[in-house]
């Protein structure tokens, strides 16, 4: 059976995407290797799960994590080495040149953009010479890839100037893990975020507008990016108005947007978050619930024509809370917008069809 490798040093084994997603998927057909963030060797899915350290420094894990990555991954010696992370870049090549690997790299986003839009207390020339740097390696180096996958279309022709074998693999939810259907939209006062928690992805600006109506309760499940963050939402005038969950199991989440007449998606306005299809969006599709999102273009895009989500500025809370009133007073409105939302996802936005152009991916690269 041929023998595959999925590898990060940034991300924790229970991604989605790379566990549950592509490596369960993976599992299906081929032997499937993981080495990601993880303390225990575990098998998942009939994923075998490797160690490997968090690094507490982010430099550190610059520096050492692709040295650490590559002799581990040249102990499982697979056919097909599959990155997911740009640090692993020469690690990769590495593992191509001197024994003749076939490799992939996984584009989760737009990684220039990222680089202005994380918050890494760092510099901001600093920034811009990481992000000349990896121009230099788009330039000279994504080339030598044997495949390119990308987390959307828009990533994908941002990519294909310098390789021309990249595919999009699209991070739309799994239909198995949502079995119920879509007619009972919650009758409570609350709406939901589910996700990393960060500033960046509006955690502050949700808080804000439920101040200007106390009635509402936000249910929030995911982690937050930094303690200090943790401390300063918890401090809030109006985080009593919300039920934290922290971080939960994919049941529990479905049960949490089921209890929910709205999910929220109000990212700021980045370069990266303008470009990017959260996971998110989909999930509360599917779960039958409608969405409050920024007005995004990308977004407006693909949601407006399945009217499923009232657009906002996410830089007025007034909008926000607004939208929240006209949904939950009118909830047959909302009904109908969750049903178009989790028709569409069934029919066209869901893991099952992103699968089968992933097979057809590794099989033509295995034919290579």
């Amino acid at each position: 059976m041929t023998k595959i490798c999925h590898l990060s040093s940034v991300h924790f084994h229970q991604d989605t995407r790379v566990l549950y997603k592509e490596c369960s998927s993976l599992a299906k057909k081929y032997e499937t290797h993981l080495i990601a963030v993880n303390d225990v060797p575990k098998v998942v899915n009939n994923v075998k799960v490797h160690t490997f350290p968090r690094f507490k420094s982010r430099l550190l894990r610059i520096l050492f994590a692709p040295i650490l990555m590559f002799f581990k991954a040249k102990e499982i010696n697979a056919e097909i080495y599959h990155i997911h992370d740009p640090e692993l870049i020469f690690c990769a090549l590495a593992l191509k040149f001197f024994f003749k690997k076939k490799i992939i790299f996984d584009v989760h986003e737009h990684i220039k953009k990222h680089f202005y839009s994380k918050p890494y207390h760092i510099p901001a020339f600093v920034t811009k010479i990481i992000a000349f740097a990896y121009s230099f390696i788009e330039n000279n180096l994504l080339n030598k890839f044997d495949l390119i996958i990308t987390a959307t279309p828009l990533i994908k022709e941002e990519v294909l100037p310098y390789n021309k074998n990249v595919r999009d693999i699209n991070n739309f939810p799994i239909l198995k893990e949502y079995l119920s259907d879509s007619e009972q939209i919650s009758n409570s006062k609350s709406v939901c975020y589910i996700g990393a928690i960060t500033e960046n992805r509006g955690i502050k600006l949700m808080i804000d507008a439920l101040s200007l109506d106390e009635s509402f309760e936000l249910k929030l499940a995911g982690s937050f990016v930094s303690q200090k963050l943790e401390n300063e939402v918890k401090k809030m005038k109006s985080w009593e108005n919300v039920t934290y969950y922290g971080f939960q199991n994919r049941r529990k989440i479905y049960d949490i947007m089921k209890n929910s007449f709205a999910g929220l998606l109000l990212m700021k306005n980045t370069p990266n978050n303008i470009n990017t299809f959260p996971n998110k969006m989909f999930e509360y599709m599917l779960a039958g619930i409608p969405i409050i999102v920024s007005d995004f273009s990308l977004w407006k895009e693909i949601l407006k024509e399945t009217n499923c989500a009232i657009f906002v500025n996410q830089n007025k809370p007034e909008e926000i809370i607004k939208a929240m009133n006209y949904l939950y007073k009118n909830p047959e409105i909302a009904k109908q917008m969750g049903r178009n939302g989790r028709e569409k996802v069934l029919s066209e936005y869901n893991w099952e069809k992103e699968e089968k152009k992933l097979y057809e991916l590794y099989e033509m690269l295995r034919g290579q």
